[in-house]
């Protein structure tokens, strides 16, 4: 459909819109206002942008797809003859003539689609945090590729320096809840504080490879959001709660060797999870029974999501499996005024404030 519209330039005819927000949320209480200084100025700038880059993209669809389709039937006709004669198949030539031309579809495909990452991008480095401020001093950092890592990671440092977190989520493995990987994708850094509770989080793609010469294969082992949060009571241990049993017989041994199992008198909370520390005493003083409801609680409302966590370091990590891409500006298809936007940011961060209240995180007297 979006393919059609470039071709045929569709895309021009879409009706703007009022450029009003309307609060149908109680969390967006007051944004209305926020939304006519600090955003609607950007609209006019950013919609034309928007009709630029689709213009390009219009251009590049137009000399890009005939190749591609071109390639493709050729690639066709090419395995037609092979299969007649064999010939390609027996030195693996067929496998390694659909590996190029895998390789430079998809190059053009990148070719024609780069403007719209990219208008993507300055939505996310100019209007995101523009949006976040509605909340107060929040900061937020995207990063676009392994590439800029040491870029965004310098400019990110005031953020995260305090407690370590970086982009990278090796600097997390301490907590003992991160699963075994060597593939990372971390976007969407967001930092900022909540009914004073410090909040730095970011949303990341974790993924197994494993390549034994004959074999290869690549599993993700998480997808979501890792939230840290500061809380106000102070401990010195560390005490893990991990929800995914299976993966708990895998990292016992090795992940878990200097923790002890910890029995909680909560029967509904033992069933879905199992809670290791070093000092037994300080876990059950971190475990209240108030605070184990509310850990349920927490879950159900992620509809039962495995989420795991881990207090160390005198914070609280979690790590909440999400399908879906959070922090993601709307399509370029539709003509731009940022309330679709504004709307999406302010529904997923109310979600992350909404685990501090139901944890409570921001009580000084018990958990």
């Amino acid at each position: 459909m979006h393919l059609l519209s470039l071709l045929t330039g569709s895309y021009k005819n879409r009706t703007k819109s009022t450029g009003r927000f309307k609060e149908t949320e109680s969390y967006e209480k007051g944004f209305s206002d926020h939304y006519q200084q600090n955003i609607k100025p950007h609209v006019s700038k950013y919609e034309e942008l928007r009709i630029n880059s689709l213009n390009i993209v219009s251009k590049r669809a137009r000399i890009g797809v005939p190749i591609y389709i071109f390639i493709l039937i050729s690639c066709f006709y090419v395995g037609f003859l092979a299969h007649k004669s064999n010939r390609l198949f027996e030195d693996n030539g067929l496998m390694a003539l659909m590996f190029i031309v895998f390789s430079l579809n998809s190059l053009i495909l990148v070719w024609i689609y780069k403007p719209i990452r990219k208008y993507s991008s300055s939505i996310k480095a100019e209007i995101f945090p523009n949006i976040l401020s509605f909340f107060g001093d929040f900061k937020y950092q995207e990063k676009e590729e392994d590439l800029a890592t040491q870029r965004i990671a310098k400019t990110f440092s005031s953020i995260t320096s305090s407690t370590g977190i970086s982009t990278s989520i090796s600097n997390l493995e301490e907590s003992d809840i991160i699963p075994n990987y060597n593939k990372e994708n971390s976007e969407d850094f967001i930092k900022g504080k909540y009914k004073e509770v410090d909040i730095k989080l970011f949303e990341t793609k974790l993924e197994l490879e494993t390549n034994t010469g004959k074999h290869y294969s690549c599993k993700t082992v998480f997808k979501g959001i890792v939230i840290f949060m500061s809380i106000h009571k102070n401990f010195n241990g560390k005490t893990i709660i991990i929800n995914d049993k299976g993966r708990l017989k895998n990292w016992l041994k090795n992940k878990f060797s200097k923790l002890d199992n910890v029995k909680l008198e909560d029967p509904k909370f033992e069933k879905l999870f199992e809670v290791f520390a070093d000092d037994q005493i300080e876990a059950r003083y971190l475990l209240t029974t108030s605070f184990m409801e509310r850990l349920l609680q927490l879950q159900e409302s992620f509809k039962g999501q495995k989420i795991e966590s881990s207090f160390y370091d005198n914070n609280l990590l979690m790590m909440i499996p999400i399908k879906k891409n959070l922090f993601e500006p709307g399509s370029i298809f539709e003509p731009e005024d940022f309330i679709d936007d504004s709307k999406s940011l302010l529904k997923e961060m109310n979600i992350i404030f909404q685990i501090i209240d139901i944890l409570k995180l921001n009580q000084n007297i018990g958990l």
